[in-house]
Parts: structure tokens; C-alpha cells; sequence
């Protein structure tokens, strides 16, 4: 069933294609201390029931994008802007925090700020006038930080990534891909790593595309792979 056909997987270079600037990265980008790889000598994640999560969504994972600069947390992954609404929900919300704990948490990130929550509509919808979803999500974000957890929002995303405001947040949940992969790739093109929570194993790639054009060219740059494959090293070290 999984047979492909040289064809069917062929892919032209206009399919491919990336610019050199895209994919181009300085040997400076590409630098990583010790410091942000290290991991807690204990795994202190928490079980839905501990953090007094609804078992509901339980089973979905989050895309997050770890940096030194910014770490952020997609809601939903690829799905078509016109569906995201319907997919805004406070279980979706509980599942998102818990994972992007147990990763603050295991990775010795946890404990130093809250995660924000983006507004999904311009100005948090004007708390109703616009749109009365980011009202509801205020709701739920009030009742999440009434038992404890770190946690505050939604904040409109269009200043939430400002140096200012990221220096107030341990991470970033966003609702849908755009809203967290634009600062993402504008901020840590290079130092981002993608990795999957709520996975039974380790899974982290680069956090930028493939760059046909210029490969076996010597001008790509290892960074970002680099440190996909330190992170799940050390999220893999017996004991973590």
C-alpha cells in the first residue's frame, strides 16, 4: 500500500526551490552553548491528573519550536485558516499548556516566567466587540492560573513577540501556524528546532525547509540540523 513510484514521488525544481537567502546562515547563527541544551537532572513532568488537566485532546501532540531566543507552541499545525475557530477549545488549550510544561520543565526552562497565550483575533477581539472568542479563552486561561499554572493571555500577537514581551514569557502558545512560525523564522531561522510533544519517542528536525537548489553546492548551512540532533541527544540521555 505504501508502494511510490519514481513519478508519483518525483518533484520538479520549481516544487523545490528556495532562495539562497532563505537557507543561507552565518557559522554565528549556528552557535550553541552548553547552557541550551541542558536538561534538569530530574524529568518533573506532571501527569494530566496532577495538573489538573481535563482528559480530554489527550492524545494530541504539539508542534513546538525550541530556541534561544523564543520558544513557541503551535495549537494547531496545518490546518486551513477558515478551520481553525472551530478548533479553539479549552481542552486543545489544556493539552497545549501540559506538553509545553513537561518540555519547559524537563529542558530547566520552567519555573523562571509564565507561557502567554496569543489572542487568536486582532486586539483579543476587543474583549468582545470584534469577535467574543478571546473573551472565552480569557475565561479558561483564568481558571487554569486559579490552580496554579503558569500561565497568562491572551495577548494580542501582533506585540507579542516584541523584545520586551518575550522576555516576560518562559514560551508562546500560538493558534494556528502562521501566528508562531513568522516570528519564528524571522527571530531563529537558524537556532529553532522543531520538536514533537506528547510523542512515546524523541522527534526533532531543523525548523526550515529542505533547500533543493543549493544542495551539494557547499553553501547550506548544518545549524539548525546540528542542533536538532544535540536536542534529542540530550532529551534521549538516560535518565531525562
Amino acid at each position: 500500500d505504501s508502494a511510490m513510484s519514481p513519478a508519483d514521488s518525483a518533484m520538479s525544481p520549481a516544487d523545490s526551490a528556495m532562495s539562497p537567502a532563505d537557507s543561507a546562515m552565518s557559522p554565528a547563527d549556528s552557535a550553541m552553548s552548553p547552557a541550551d541544551s541542558a536538561m534538569s537532572p530530574a524529568d518533573s513532568a506532571m501527569s494530566p491528573a496532577e495538573a489538573g488537566f481535563s482528559p480530554a485532546c489527550d492524545s494530541e501532540p504539539l508542534m513546538w519550536f525550541a530556541s534561544a531566543r523564543l520558544q513557541v507552541g503551535l495549537l494547531t499545525r496545518h490546518v486551513p485558516l477558515s478551520q481553525v475557530t472551530p478548533l479553539v477549545t479549552r481542552a486543545r488549550l489544556e493539552r497545549g499548556v501540559e506538553l509545553a510544561l513537561r518540555f519547559l520543565q524537563r529542558t530547566g526552562k520552567a519555573g523562571t516566567a509564565p507561557i502567554a497565550v496569543a489572542a487568536l483575533d486582532p486586539h483579543c477581539g476587543e474583549w468582545g466587540v470584534i469577535s467574543p472568542l478571546d473573551l472565552e479563552v480569557q475565561g479558561w486561561v483564568r481558571d487554569l492560573r486559579d490552580r496554579g499554572i503558569p500561565i497568562d493571555g491572551p495577548f494580542s500577537a501582533d506585540t507579542l513577540f516584541s523584545p520586551v514581551s518575550l522576555r516576560r514569557f518562559a514560551g508562546v502558545l500560538c493558534w494556528y501556524h502562521d501566528q508562531g512560525m513568522i516570528p519564528v523564522k524571522l527571530l531563529a531561522f537558524s537556532d529553532a528546532v522543531n520538536v514533537t510533544l506528547g510523542l512515546p519517542l524523541v522527534r526533532t528536525s531543523p525548523a526550515h525547509g529542505v533547500a533543493y537548489d543549493i544542495a551539494w553546492k557547499g553553501i547550506a548551512s548544518p545549524a539548525s540540523t546540528s542542533r536538532a540532533v544535540s536536542l534529542a541527544l540530550a532529551l534521549s540521555a538516560p535518565g531525562e
